[in-house]
């Protein structure tokens, strides 16, 4: 059975131990949104629906500094800006979110391309999620199907 996926948490946590259901890093196996600053271990864990109308259509990342209660802080712990995950909905588009995961590079290799997406089996690349932070270029990867 195919699903689609409908949201993506972050959850903060003392533990080093990712979650099972936590969205996989392809490429150095390391989930944890913080990996290399300060703060809590951050895991994203996505939510999944069956109805195509109920999947999310975008990803979007927003780094401010400003605090948005009730949302969950990627960088929670770190300092500096905040950094949030938004699972956008349209309803008149036809492509829909049907997997994710983490795509991480070190500072010197540059951003996640689309090409590098592409051989993972994935067609979408959300924006750095480390930027201005320095560190690794951490981007989510995820396949939309019509």
């Amino acid at each position: 059975m195919s699903y689609y996926i409908k949201n993506i948490y972050g959850v903060s946590s003392d533990s080093s131990h990712p979650p099972e259901n936590c969205v996989k890093e392809l490429n150095t196996s390391h989930p944890d949104i913080n990996r290399g600053f300060k703060g809590k271990y951050v895991w994203l864990i996505p939510e999944r629906a069956n109805n195509a109308d109920e999947a999310g259509t975008y990803i979007q990342i927003e780094i401010t500094s400003e605090h948005h209660s009730g949302q969950q802080d990627l960088a929670q712990g770190a300092g500096g800006k905040y950094r949030y995950l938004h699972v956008l909905h349209d309803s008149n588009e036809n492509e829909k979110i049907t997997e994710a995961a983490l795509y991480r590079k070190s500072n010197s290799a540059g951003p996640v391309t689309l090409e590098e997406a592409a051989r993972a089996g994935f067609n979408r690349v959300s924006s750095d999620i480390n930027e201005g932070r320095g560190g690794d270029f951490l981007h989510l990867i995820y396949k939309v199907s019509v």
